[in-house]
């Protein structure tokens, strides 16, 4: 199995060209161990090597919020807890989605709220972001973030 992957990739249901939530599945990465190699440094989101930002609208939010992906990236990654919202954790569903070439990644998504400007720090007053990840299935150590912004109803308001 894949690095980082909680289950072999190929059981996937076909996506067929298509995003789709799969439903009722767990997340696919291994959130604490992914979690570990972040605090380590073994992988570092501010390298190329390490990281691909896979949609242009996620640079889009990343630069409206004045983000790089080897800080606040890591940061917002570092805050989140496992297990599904209903229980206490940050994971809101695993889903395929297209990259802005017409890819198509199997990812988590995940949503927290933190205060960006406390070392973001989980707060129930801070605002509340979504990150969407995927990791290599071909077993490097290698991060594609397919979305991470604020939450789009919290825009709204």
């Amino acid at each position: 199995m894949p690095i980082l992957w909680t289950c072999d990739p190929s059981t996937l249901p076909p996506h067929n060209g298509k995003g789709f939530v799969l439903k009722g599945r767990e997340p696919l990465f291994d959130l604490l161990a992914l979690q570990t190699l972040l605090r380590a440094g073994q992988l570092n989101l501010g390298h190329d090597q390490h990281c691909w930002v896979a949609t242009d609208s996620c640079w889009d939010e990343l630069e409206t919020l004045k983000w790089t992906i080897g800080n606040q990236v890591t940061s917002l990654l570092l805050a989140l807890r496992p297990g599904k919202r209903k229980q206490g954790g940050d994971f809101v569903n695993a889903q395929w989605c297209a990259d802005s070439y017409g890819g198509m990644f199997a990812c988590d998504s995940y949503k927290v709220r933190v205060d960006e400007h406390n070392n973001f720090c989980r707060s129930p007053n801070g605002l509340e972001y979504y990150v969407k990840f995927s990791i290599d299935e071909s077993g490097g150590l290698y991060l594609a973030l397919l979305q991470c912004h604020l939450d789009r109803f919290r825009m709204r308001t």
